[in-house]
């Protein structure tokens, strides 16, 4: 069953690529056929005529033009074998005086675009002539400038009409742009974006799903803040200032917001949680899991009645002070028992290190990925306490610096060990090489990971920090606040922030072999907690260390009303024409977007082929995004596309004669040199993204 989906998926992106082509160059066609140019050929796709047809003659194999061309010369009395084409005269009299169609339509072998063969008009000369009264350089400056612009007028209307016809009839089933989490020190967080809160727009630029959502945040101006309009879990609406930014680990990234989709309070599908079974079983366990079929019908106390409201989960966890919340899960037979949710630290945004007042907690491994470098030396509940990448130590490393080191190996290509400590013992793994390709493209060991938090360990502290400042040791276990006792970090995290007065932690120091409290050992120290410790202490979000799998959030944007579904149309079709241009305007002029993000060819083929896979609603999004970009890439002004050939019109008409001959035929290398520029950097970028 699945294959023959993926065969339909194939098809369906073959077939709608070449539609897309197609309303193009008929564009072109109407136009030229409209202001009296004649036509010798309307093709799909490139290469010899696979089929061809023409009024009068039928479908031939082939090109019908050489039995074309031998009809009209035996009716004219010409000779069959003369080495004078025909004129266009006498293609106008012997395809009225024999009823033939002066246009052969074809289907070229090579389905890969398609092209419209006006008289007199070369693309690879824009200085070509011709004295024929239909050509198309006969035509006046305005007929000519309205064939140019007719493919990609045609483009746009495409667009608008799949949209309208997708939120009118099959509707698009899209995440909503509502937060289900927010990162730690995250721009929404610190704008005060809240789980719970639905994204409305940003700077004027609506925000329908978690899709459009991401594009427009990637471009916003750099540096700059924007205006985000947000409702309330409560209903009520506000408008915050926000400042988007990059990832400092991921340099060649969008600017980012730092929030993740909700959720349902539901199981994954069968497939879904067989595939992540697959590749990490304890994943998939039970004890913390959602099995196919089951849904959340309470989450500590609280009784779900909206299972679309996956931030009351995130809510009751910013509550936990190291116990669990426990998730009543029930089944189709109204089966129920009690998952229980193990709270954990949310990752920091941007590469910042995972902290408590400055000290930093060790790292545990969650999971690790079958088939990966990692499946061969770590397993679930190892702590990495050092690491070394490329023979260079890193001690005490934090959530944070394990990610980025484990990327930046990959990137260079160097070897990685841990030190880590495995059932009360410690030990260096081998060295391996991250060859494992995330999700991201990006190269790592291929193993989940999260600060510990059940036990307030002491992994290293940041320098300059309270906890250095007052003298917490590395590798040290906190064992009271102000006298009084923690076992848990979010304990910990509660009295500090409850202390009325400077902090007094008590710790003792842990065996290096053992991980035991070393007899005598115990210490106190005093924190003087800074404005700015006390913020960060509040920032913290707490998130769950081993998750129930919930199913993604979606949400079908169709409606019953027509006029409605033209407005969202237009308006879905005139933001992804406007924002292109910001995109051409942040990669080339800000360089807020880097030119590695830029696909060609076989990028937009792996794009279409995971939408077409998501269904027939998001293959039609796709299609039509693809109809309204060619527009604008037809429309650039760059000689021997569209919008060079219409500014050489207008020159031409502001001039009142055409360019020169060597000016056009300058302007063509230009063009092309463009283009063969453009082509390889794009062909690079989707080399690099096959084997990344």
């Amino acid at each position: 069953m699945q294959y023959l989906l993926n065969i339909l998926a194939i098809a369906g992106l073959i077939l709608g690529f070449g539609f897309v082509v197609f309303i193009h160059e008929l564009g072109h066609f109407l136009a030229a056929r409209w202001v009296g140019i004649r036509c010798d050929q309307f093709a799909v796709g490139f290469g010899h005529a696979v089929l061809a047809w023409r009024k009068g003659l039928g479908v031939r194999r082939g090109t019908t033009r050489p039995e074309f061309e031998k009809r009209v010369r035996a009716h004219l009395g010409l000779p069959a074998d003369a080495d004078t084409p025909l004129t266009g005269a006498q293609i106008d009299r012997g395809c009225k005086e024999l009823g033939l169609g002066e246009t052969e339509y074809r289907w070229n072998w090579i389905p890969l675009g398609g092209y419209v063969k006006m008289v007199g008009q070369d693309d690879m000369d824009a200085a070509a002539k011709s004295d024929d009264p239909r050509s198309f350089t006969q035509k006046s400056v305005g007929a000519r400038a309205l064939v140019i612009s007719a493919g990609v007028i045609n483009n746009v209307i495409l667009a608008a009409v799949m949209f309208v016809v997708l939120f009118r009839t099959i509707g698009l089933k899209s995440m909503p742009a509502t937060v289900g989490a927010v990162q730690t020190s995250s721009p929404a967080q610190l704008a005060g974006v809240r789980p719970g809160d639905t994204i409305l727009d940003i700077d004027g630029w609506e925000t329908a799903d978690f899709a459009k959502l991401a594009m427009v945040t990637a471009l916003c101006a750099p540096g700059s803040p924007a205006t985000i309009t947000i409702r309330r879990a409560d209903g009520t609406v506000e408008h915050l200032m926000i400042q988007p930014r990059r990832s400092p680990e991921n340099p060649h990234g969008f600017l980012t917001l730092g929030v993740s989709p909700a959720s349902e309070l539901a199981a994954l599908s069968r497939k879904e949680f067989d595939e992540v079974k697959a590749a990490s079983p304890e994943m998939t366990d039970p004890s913390h899991a959602l099995q196919p079929g089951e849904r959340v019908a309470k989450i500590n106390d609280t009784v779900v009645t909206d299972p679309t409201q996956s931030w009351i989960l995130h809510q009751e966890l910013q509550k936990s002070t190291g116990e669990p919340v426990k998730l009543t899960a029930v089944d189709a037979k109204g089966t129920h028992r009690t998952i229980n949710i193990e709270p954990a630290f949310a990752p920091m945004f941007g590469g910042e290190t995972t902290n408590i007042a400055g000290m930093i907690p060790r790292v545990t491994v969650e999971n690790t990925v079958k088939d990966s470098p990692a499946f061969s030396i770590l397993k679930k509940d190892d702590f990495i306490i050092a690491m070394k990448v490329g023979g260079k130590l890193i001690p005490g490393p934090g959530y944070e610096q394990v990610r980025t080191n484990n990327f930046d190996a990959g990137a260079k290509e160097l070897a990685i060990e841990y030190q880590i400590i495995r059932d009360g013992k410690t030990q260096w793994t081998k060295a391996v090489s991250p060859t494992y390709k995330a999700g991201d493209g990006r190269r790592g060991v291929g193993f989940g990971l999260a600060p510990e938090v059940a036990r307030p360990v002491v992994n290293s502290t940041l320098p300059g920090s309270s906890a250095a400042l007052a003298g917490v040791a590395a590798n040290s276990l906190i064992i009271q606040v102000n006298g009084e006792p923690v076992s848990h970090w979010l304990q910990v995290r509660r009295k500090l922030l409850d202390s009325t007065k400077p902090p007094v932690l008590t710790f003792v120091k842990l065996d290096p072999e053992t991980d035991k409290p070393v007899a005598g050992s115990e210490g106190k120290v005093t924190l003087t907690l800074a404005d700015a410790d006390v913020q960060g202490l509040r920032n913290v979000q707490v998130a769950y260390m081993e998750g129930p799998l919930l199913r993604e959030l979606l949400k079908s944007r169709k409606t019953s009303s027509t006029p409605e579904a033209l407005v969202w149309g237009v308006h879905e079709t005139r933001d992804l024409l406007l924002q292109f241009y910001v995109v051409l305007k942040r990669t080339f002029v800000d360089q807020s977007v880097s030119v590695r993000n830029i696909s060609g060819p076989v990028g937009i083929g792996r794009m279409g082929w995971f939408f077409a896979q998501r269904g027939p609603d998001w293959l039609v999004w796709f299609l039509a995004m693809i109809s309204a970009n060619l527009a604008v890439v037809n429309f650039l002004p760059i000689p021997i596309m569209d919008g060079g050939l219409f500014v050489i019109l207008i020159a031409e008409k502001l001039r009142g004669k055409p360019l020169t001959p060597r000016t056009q035929s300058a302007l063509q290398y230009v063009g092309l040199a463009i283009i063969l520029s453009v082509f390889l950097v794009v062909t690079f970028n989707d080399i690099r993204g096959l084997f990344m």
